[in-house]
């Protein structure tokens, strides 16, 4: 088996972290062959980042923290900075996946650059499933390319695919996961979806709820106009190139 990275990207998980990462330590890190485990904290404001301090002297982790926000791009990248694996498993740290489910991703990587978990049976508030329903159908909608559940924070990539694409990763900042699929699957990387376990959050509040919901929509929609221009624009390129030549 190709070595491993996990990566899990923390912010602002404090009730949850300790539990998480004792967790993937245990039922995945600590199974594998020459696996890193690696929390890219990302200038928590609760304490988390004093939690994951206590926790090195328990669980063998790299640590990148920060006193400032960096955003979710450049935490990554200074993560992948640490490792020179070349998969690298990504999963949202806030309790709702379950470390486990990476060995049946991991089965079929080889055939794939992204293996992506979509939650087959979701254990979110109604209206998370809505957002998340219709959010996947708009995506569909506007690009021609359909996921289930685009923005799932559990996925396993090639490493080269991460940094042929992450630098690209700036129009979505609320949806980071989505950004970087659709941009991958644009670029030709191959892609597949398979169903994982969803738990709900046992504690604390996600980034998204009702009531910021509209003000974060309008940002969404106008990061996805942004990325529709882009690729108008590269196939308008693409277009005069073609005439020029064929002059």
């Amino acid at each position: 088996m190709p070595r491993f990275a996990v990566i899990l990207p923390v912010y602002n998980e404090a009730i949850t972290i300790a539990s998480t990462l004792r967790e993937f330590y245990t039922e995945l890190v600590s199974k594998l062959d020459e696996a890193v485990l690696i929390v890219a904290e990302d200038g928590s404001t609760d304490g988390t980042r004093e939690i994951l301090r206590d926790l090195k002297a328990e669980i063998p982790f790299q640590l990148i923290s920060s006193r400032e926000r960096k955003g979710y791009t450049k935490a990554v990248r200074d993560a992948l900075a640490l490792s020179s694996a070349d998969w690298i498993l990504f999963s949202d740290s806030d309790g709702q996946h379950d470390p486990r489910d990476f060995f049946s991703l991991s089965e079929v990587a080889l055939q794939y650059d992204i293996v992506s978990g979509y939650k087959k049976h979701r254990h979110d508030p109604f209206y998370r499933l809505v957002v998340s329903r219709v959010y996947n159908v708009l995506i569909g909608m506007l690009f021609g390319v359909w996921f289930r559940d685009i923005n799932s924070g559990f996925k396993v990539i090639r490493r080269d695919v991460i940094k042929a694409v992450l630098p690209q990763v700036k129009d979505l900042p609320h949806c980071v996961m989505s950004e970087f699929m659709l941009k991958a699957h644009l670029a030709g990387f191959r892609i597949r979806e398979m169903p994982v376990a969803h738990r709900a959050r046992r504690q604390g509040q996600s980034l998204f709820n009702w009531r910021n919901l509209p003000a974060v929509a309008m940002r969404i929609f106008k990061g996805l106009r942004m990325i529709r221009r882009e690729i108008s624009g590269r196939s308008q390129q693409f277009r005069n190139e073609g005439t020029q030549n064929g002059r």
